[in-house]
């Protein structure tokens, strides 16, 4: 049974510096970028309900909790929680919501166009991780995975 978890845990590392799910908001409309290997979707844009249930779930909560705080039908808010499921944007936790892109609003230009920046945010985003990564391996001395 630890072979699934050791063969995900070496894809992940194999992706660290490469692959992001990041996002960002631009008021009206979630950003959520994914270059995973993993990946359904790539870029997908949320708006309307699908933004308001993806940022209500953000800390992990129930359909009931989203839909209370969406004052969305809970039918509704199932309906987009299978979407973002599907897409592999969110897990289901223990029964609740959560999703899974790290938020980057503060790396956002102020008033940039989403489509200016998406590339560069996502190379940041890398760019972090792949040197936090690093300092994580030269600080528990592991032996680094190849690449």
């Amino acid at each position: 049974y630890f072979a699934a978890c050791e063969a995900a845990i070496h894809r992940w590392r194999e992706e660290v510096g490469r692959a992001a799910l990041i996002r960002f908001d631009t008021g009206d409309t979630l950003h959520v970028l994914d270059t995973r290997g993993v990946s359904v979707t790539g870029t997908t844009s949320l708006r309307g309900l699908e933004r308001t249930v993806y940022l209500a779930a953000e800390n992990g909560a129930t359909i009931g909790e989203i839909s209370e705080k969406t004052r969305s039908a809970p039918e509704a808010v199932a309906e987009v929680v299978r979407t973002l499921l599907d897409r592999r944007h969110a897990v289901l936790l223990d029964g609740k919501v959560l999703p899974l892109a790290v938020p980057v609003d503060a790396w956002m230009p102020r008033g940039a166009p989403a489509v200016l920046v998406a590339d560069r945010l996502r190379a940041a985003y890398c760019q972090r991780m792949e040197k936090l990564y690093r300092g994580y391996e030269a600080r528990s001395g592991e032996t680094p995975p190849s690449r």
